[in-house]
């Protein structure tokens, strides 16, 4: 499954550890954690306050969501994935990058 961190900031639920933009998180997990009486709540706060965007993973990739992610595992993820292809494949290759840059900097 996909989560949309819109925050500027990374959010924790839980063990789950959100980044801004597109992050992946196990179903499983994020099923669990949505029963969590603690849990349950605060999500469908921010869910509702529209702070994060639950995303079914099998939607089609967009060179916007591309855009939006900043974890690499992710991104090298799609990489690997023969069906991306053509401009989205360039865009995922141009993130990659862009977070390479940024990296060395530090």
């Amino acid at each position: 499954m996909l989560i949309d961190n819109k925050r500027p900031t990374t959010v924790s639920i839980g063990s789950i550890l959100l980044v801004p933009g597109i992050n992946s998180v196990d179903d499983g997990l994020w099923d669990t954690t949505l029963a969590s009486k603690s849990w349950a709540k605060p999500i469908k706060g921010l869910i509702k306050d529209e702070q994060i965007k639950v995303m079914d993973d099998r939607k089609k990739l967009t060179i916007e969501m591309v855009k939006n992610t900043v974890d690499e595992n992710l991104l090298s993820e799609w990489l690997a994935n023969p069906a991306h292809k053509g401009p989205l494949r360039g865009a995922i290759k141009t993130q990659i990058e862009a977070l390479e840059l940024v990296s060395d900097e530090d």
